[in-house]
């Protein structure tokens, strides 16, 4: 029986010996790939180790609704356990870019201790209307041109800057963005096409829209020993930025009452000037003694956030 299964298939082999060929070389291709990837795994994870520890990859990314404080950073930094802490202001913003085309580009600060970023051609910022941009995406001799934000972006991110035309000088790479993706924005067509880093004064802010923070210890990459890092403090890390929130919100809710208060207090005081005004002029017209002088002229200004606007009382 085993020597007629023999026959028979060796037969089948020499009556189609280029079939067999072909699912023979498909099999050991196969097998040779899996192999290349089994041996090259470590390689590649000890490849990313590496690049996160040299560019000091973030272990935690902390965001608020109010923004954080550089009394906030400072009490992440302090905290058992991390190596460094560090604020950045980041937002998407609407660009003509170099080419002329109109793109949205996902704009950050220039960080110095964690997600440090790799020049590849030109240099860093040195004033405030110089960045840099992404050297994956940028167009062909960029350098020295300026790109400008446009007239389309909503008046909060015009505001948030300091300059709406910056000179590119530089050309990197971020550790942020270690893949071809560059995220997703509510902005024009969904996609962010590339980022751009300026000196934090380029941003006229006084928070942080999101603070970085790198632990002492956590191990590899894709290793047991760092996850078990990151969970171990995780609880420790929520907690701190849940008490720093709710210490923002009272310090901007006090600020808020403070600019009411204030606001009050100049609107009575101007009612009050207004009222002595009225009845010294009502005095005079029924034929009472008035020495012709008017009260000094009444002023209510009213703040409210980041805006505000005047109006006067009296005459």
């Amino acid at each position: 029986m085993k020597r007629s299964l023999r026959k028979i298939t060796y037969r089948e082999i020499r009556r189609s010996f280029g079939r067999f060929l072909s699912i023979l070389c498909i099999v050991l291709l196969g097998a040779g790939f899996l192999y290349g990837l089994r041996v090259t795994e470590g390689d590649m994870i000890r490849t990313l180790d590496q690049y996160a520890d040299e560019n000091k990859f973030f272990d935690y990314k902390i965001v608020s609704t109010l923004g954080l404080t550089a009394d906030d950073v400072a009490d992440f930094a302090a905290m058992d356990g991390v190596e460094a802490a560090e604020g950045t202001v980041s937002t998407d913003a609407i660009f003509n870019m170099t080419d002329g085309e109109a793109r949205v580009v996902k704009v950050h600060s220039i960080p110095q201790r964690i997600n440090v970023l790799k020049l590849r051609e030109g240099r860093m910022p040195q004033a405030d209307n110089e960045c840099v941009v992404d050297a994956l995406f940028a167009a062909d001799n960029v350098l020295g041109k300026t790109i400008t934000m446009t007239d389309n972006n909503e008046a909060d991110t015009l505001g948030m800057f300091t300059y709406k035309t910056y000179r590119v000088v530089g050309l990197v790479n971020s550790p942020l963005y270690i893949n071809f993706s560059r995220g997703t924005t509510t902005l024009g067509n969904g996609t962010v096409k590339g980022f751009v880093y300026v000196l934090p004064a380029a941003f006229d802010v006084d928070y942080y829209t999101e603070a970085y923070v790198r632990l002492e210890k956590t191990g590899g990459v894709y290793t047991d020993e760092y996850a078990a890092a990151i969970n171990a403090f995780r609880d420790t890390m929520e907690t701190e930025a849940k008490a720093r929130a709710e210490l923002r919100y009272q310090q901007v809710l006090a600020n808020a009452n403070g600019q009411y208060n204030s606001a009050v207090s100049k609107y009575s005081s101007g009612v009050a000037d207004y009222q002595a005004q009225k009845a010294a002029a009502e005095k005079h017209a029924r034929g009472g003694s008035y020495d012709g002088r008017l009260a000094p002229r009444a002023h209510m200004r009213f703040y409210s956030g980041r805006t505000r606007g005047s109006s006067h009382i009296g005459s």
